[in-house]
């Protein structure tokens, strides 16, 4: 989908800190989506995209706030997300010169028009190649002589408008469109440049980017899921049961054999989506 670059700006970090800290952990995110009016926030969790190294998505839902009038419209639509994150290096370069494509896909429910439209948005996050030189913003980037890289990363957006239904508003959906995500960006921005200055410059940086044996920097993965919830060995059963459990085999287990009160299948431990049920 085409789309138009919407903000381009610098961010005086690494790649593993646009990841760690704005995407990946849901703090500086959420924080970002309460900002700008939404509620009811809803963040999955970041998960293997297909099994493919260095790809993760996720899913996103909250209400947003409608800030175009029409009659017979609500104070918020409920919004739906789906964001995918991929890790990109130059091949030409061992030590940065790399990249994370972040891509959104933003669908809306609840009001007029809705399901006449989606909205994808294309984060382009890059740690050039050290050269000593300035980049798209200009200026020369501060070196670190110890990372042997950058230390900044250049972003730019891109916004397109997908109609998947033919009306005579488009014009109107994709203008008011680009114009609040401009706004979100801009906020996005501010929040992100905030943090920065706030953090501790040891902090803003991860360990160097070596890339020479052709893998994936250390941070570039997503928080392991928590362990299943484990049976409880027949071993460690009290002592007062013991005797009970030899005159009855089948009076402390399930019916797979398990422990009294176990369970098995999905109910047991996680869901499809990884998530314990309490």
């Amino acid at each position: 989908m085409s789309g138009s670059t919407l903000a381009e700006f610098a961010l005086p970090c690494d790649l593993g800190h646009v990841w760690s800290v704005f995407w990946r952990d849901d703090t500086f995110y959420k924080d970002f989506l309460v900002k700008q009016g939404d509620i009811d926030i809803v963040l999955g969790r970041w998960e293997s995209a297909g099994g493919a190294a260095g790809s993760f998505t996720r899913s996103v839902e909250c209400s947003h706030p409608v800030k175009v009038s029409f009659p017979g419209t609500p104070s918020h639509t409920r919004c739906f997300r789906r964001q995918s994150m991929k890790f990109e290096r130059d091949p030409a370069s061992t030590r940065a010169g790399s990249s994370l494509i972040l891509q959104e896909d933003m669908r809306f429910e609840g009001i007029p028009y809705s399901d006449f439209f989606t909205v994808q948005t294309v984060w382009r996050c890059v740690e050039p190649a050290v050269s000593g030189r300035g980049g798209a913003h200009g200026g020369a980037f501060a070196l670190d002589p110890e990372a042997g890289r950058c230390q900044a990363v250049e972003v730019s957006v891109a916004v397109g408008v997908h109609f998947v239904k033919s009306t005579w508003l488009k014009g109107t959906i994709s203008s008011n469109t680009e114009a609040e995500c401009k706004e979100a960006l801009s906020l996005w921005r501010s929040s992100a440049s905030a943090h920065l200055e706030a953090a501790p410059h040891s902090t803003a940086h991860h360990s160097p980017l070596d890339l020479s044996a052709g893998g994936l920097p250390a941070w570039c993965t997503v928080d392991p899921l928590p362990a299943p919830l484990l049976k409880t060995p027949r071993t460690a059963l009290p002592a007062a049961l013991s005797g009970a459990h030899d005159e009855d085999p089948g009076a402390m287990t399930g019916m797979d054999g398990g422990p009294a009160g176990s369970e098995t299948g999905p109910e047991a431990g996680h869901s499809s989506g990884g998530a314990l049920r309490v």
